[in-house]
Parts: structure tokens; sequence; C-alpha cells
């Protein structure tokens, strides 16, 4: 039974049972927080905040990240090809992973 409690899952679930006791107990024992006009309200240094703000997205950004890696894996899986085998294929690789990034990038 004992091995069992030391077991990385049975130390998992002490640790599991003694944070959300260690969370039950500080909001039992926090102070409640009351709703006033400004204290839920976002912080603009101050002034007032605009009326319609423009989000900015970040999809340009994992378009250019999801490329990146496309080449990343295809230089990784270039540079441990085994000796013996023919340089053209990395070459080859290389002209396929391109078309099928500029297929991705074109649509």
């Amino acid at each position: 039974m004992l091995s069992h409690v030391f077991s990385p899952f049975g130390i998992f679930l002490i640790f599991l049972a003694s944070v959300w006791g260690l969370y039950a107990l500080s909001g039992l024992i926090a102070p409640k927080s009351e709703a006033e006009g400004g204290k839920l309200a976002m912080y603009a240094c101050g002034e007032p905040l605009p009326e319609k703000q423009h989000v900015s997205s970040a999809a340009m950004f994992f378009h250019i990240a999801l490329y990146f890696t496309i080449m990343d894996v295809a230089a990784l899986t270039i540079a441990t090809l085994p000796g013996d085998v023919s340089p053209f294929f990395g070459i080859f690789y290389i002209i396929g992973i391109s078309t099928a990034i500029s297929a991705l990038i074109l649509r």
C-alpha cells in the first residue's frame, strides 16, 4: 500500500490535494470584494478609454510561424539523412516542401 502512495501518481495526488486545500482555505480567509464603479474597469493610465479600439490580430504571425516550422522540420530531416542516401533526395525534398508552402501562401 505504501508503494502506491509514493509512486509518481500518488505524489501528484498528494500535491494536488494540498494545493486544492490551500486554495480553499485562502478563499475562506480572503476578504470579499465589493463591486464598485471603477474597481473592475480597465485601467488606461487615468484617461478615459476610447469608444472603439482596434484589436490587432496575430494571424499573420501564426502563418509565418507555421511556414518557419515546416522549413525547420525539412532542414532537420535533411540534416539527419544517413550518409548512403543520395544527395538528390534532399534537393527533391526541399523542392516538395517549397511547393507545399507556396500552395499554402497562394491559396
